[in-house]
């Protein structure tokens, strides 16, 4: 063979060994997989997990299952680790295929507010709470807003500026078609839930016992309550807080307010002082028919003090109106003495009937007083000598204003005066004044 065709034939052998190696490379690149994507496994809801609820180490299968997520996609804030959320509380309502955050768990308990303050939950909703992103450990204004009905006007002032969110009562819920918020259909549950909405219809504060009283006067009072959010940075904090400061209203203010009291009202008078009188009563009982000397006026009646302006114009006050008077009824101890019980006349003794001579212990009967015969008046004669049915008694109510109240005396009619009977209660006082029972008013 010709050395010619030597070249010739080596020269192809290395051109198509080149064009292998070339073809080899092109192919091996085009076919290059993509690196493997980084997963972890990371604990979520297995079911609804109510707020407040307790974890304990032993049901957390109960409660939550392991999912695996892209790295990158899991929250920074999210626990990876289930044995992390053993023996905590939930901070808020943890939906199903949910991931927990550090912040939605509590080990020392649902409600832990801090040193010398107190928990209080207030209703609050979404447009009221910053959109719902205040949040647990998140310090918030708290801006009231008041309608005065005096002044048909709304007041808005800052009822606290510093206030710490211990809890939150909140829905996550994503956003149906259409734009409208719905509830999701059974059994199933949205992969969007940090692009729906919170329903925060709950907010519990830590305040001190001060602005407990407050607080619990607001909800009362029908205040409306808007949570402000301000930086959560210290000293950028401090310059909102130190913008509100000189806006909150003293207590007493807040307590005006709420009460819909004005400066530019008139504040209540001093009470008026009532007028008083000595009017002089029985210290004791005094019979019918007694003298009311100044001996006895002396030693058993008092003066008592009594409203001027009550004193009625039918009783005797002064020793002038009770002296050398004769009681014309009993004297009630402690009672003023109305003028009719009063009589300037001395009492009639009572008549005696003379004794028969002949007969000692016998009196003398009507008839033969009357001027008939000693038969037709005696009692074996035919003269009908039956005693004739006795009057009934009549009886007058006395209604009496004293300093302890008002007081219904009765008295029966007698020919020498009223006699005193007792007190009677107001029912029988007003049952004789309108008739009732068949008993004529009198």
């Amino acid at each position: 063979m010709k050395p010619k065709n030597l070249v010739l034939i080596a020269v192809a052998v290395v051109c198509g060994l080149a064009a292998a190696f070339l073809t080899a490379r092109l192919t091996a690149g085009g076919g290059k997989r993509e690196p493997a994507v980084d997963m972890v496994e990371v604990p979520v809801a297995a079911k609804d997990i109510p707020i407040g609820t307790k974890l304990p180490q032993k049901e957390l299968e109960i409660f939550f299952v392991k999912k695996n997520f892209p790295k990158d996609a899991v929250p920074p804030s999210a626990v990876l680790n289930m044995e992390d959320l053993a023996d905590k509380r939930t901070m808020r309502p943890i939906r199903q295929n949910e991931t927990v955050s550090t912040g939605d768990v509590n080990a020392k308990g649902f409600i832990d507010p801090p040193d010398g303050m107190v928990l209080m939950t207030t209703p609050i909703s979404l447009d009221q709470s910053a959109s719902g992103f205040a949040l647990p450990g998140y310090k918030v204004m708290v801006i009231a807003t008041k309608k005065s009905q005096k002044k048909n006007l709304e007041i808005v002032f800052p009822l606290f500026i510093d206030a710490l969110i211990l809890a939150v009562d909140t829905n996550p819920t994503a956003p149906a078609a259409g734009g409208q918020q719905g509830q999701q259909g059974s059994g199933q549950q949205s992969g969007a839930t940090a692009a729906g909405f919170q329903n925060v219809s709950m907010i519990s504060l830590a305040v001190t016992p001060q602005q407990s009283i407050l607080l619990a006067m607001a909800a009362r009072s029908e205040v409306s309550l808007r949570l402000g959010l301000p930086p959560q940075d210290e000293q950028k904090k401090q310059v909102v807080i130190d913008g509100y400061r000189h806006l909150v209203p003293t207590q007493e203010e807040i307590f005006n307010i709420m009460a819909d009291r004005w400066p530019d009202e008139e504040k209540h008078s001093e009470p008026v002082k009532v007028e008083t009188v000595k009017v002089k009563v029985p210290a004791e009982a005094i019979a019918r028919d007694t003298r009311l000397t100044q001996e006895l006026l002396d030693k058993k009646f008092k003066a008592i003090d009594y409203p001027k302006d009550l004193l009625p114009d039918s009783v005797a006050t002064e020793d002038k109106d009770l002296l050398d008077q004769y009681a014309a009824a009993e004297l009630v101890p402690g009672l003023m003495v109305p003028r009719p019980h009063l009589s300037k006349a001395e009492p009639k003794k009572p008549e005696v009937l003379p004794a028969n001579p002949e007969k000692p212990h016998e009196l003398v009967l009507a008839g033969a007083k009357a001027g008939q015969n000693d038969e037709a008046a005696s009692p074996k004669g035919d003269t009908d000598t039956t005693a004739a049915d006795p009057k009934p008694k009549e009886y007058v109510f006395v209604a009496i204003t004293t300093p302890q109240g008002k007081r219904y005396q009765k008295f029966e009619v007698t020919p020498k005066g009223n006699k005193y009977v007792g007190d009677v209660t107001e029912d029988d006082y007003q049952a004789t004044q309108e008739g009732r029972d068949g008993k004529p008013a009198r």
